[in-house]
């Protein structure tokens, strides 16, 4: 028997941006942008997908660092956030945000680092327009400027739905 295609389309995620390499802060404490990707206007549609990996890396000493990935820009929805004085790698292999039913409507995993399964915190919500192109943003912030955090690696993709 032979079965016959979906009436509805196969949706497949497009990669917008992926790369290895050091892209790093030092020598400041404001945080700071090390790589933005931008996705296109209209591009996941009112129940979209967007999935972020990310690999990141810093020094050890007292000094905090926080690395956050943002929707939205510098001042936009905060997807994900650490901050750390002697671990000196960390890896999130996949952020997932979605458009919930409308283009300026998400909702993903609560912020933390807290990998699989459950989780106290409540669930990620924002209100970024997706109508238009959006700035996903990954930071480095430190406590002190002799300090240094970077991102190692990175994969940004989205379906639309």
């Amino acid at each position: 028997m032979i079965e016959a295609y979906p009436s509805t389309p196969v949706r497949t995620f497009k990669v917008l941006g992926a790369g290895g390499g050091t892209f790093s802060n030092t020598g400041n404490t404001d945080e700071t942008i090390v790589k933005t990707v931008t996705m296109p206007a209209n591009s996941m549609g009112p129940n979209g997908v967007l999935k972020i990996s990310s690999i990141w890396s810093n020094n050890n000493s007292v000094g905090t660092k926080t690395h956050r990935i943002r929707l939205g820009g510098i001042s936009g929805t905060i997807l994900f956030t650490v901050g750390s004085t002697s671990n000196i790698s960390y890896n999130d292999p996949e952020r997932t945000i979605a458009n919930a039913g409308a283009t300026n409507s998400q909702v993903g995993r609560n912020s933390g680092t807290a990998g699989a399964g459950g989780s106290a915190s409540a669930v990620l919500t924002a209100a970024v327009d997706t109508t238009a192109a959006v700035d996903i943003v990954f930071t480095v912030q430190l406590s002190d400027g002799a300090d240094n955090g970077a991102l190692r690696a990175y994969s940004v993709e989205v379906c639309y739905g």
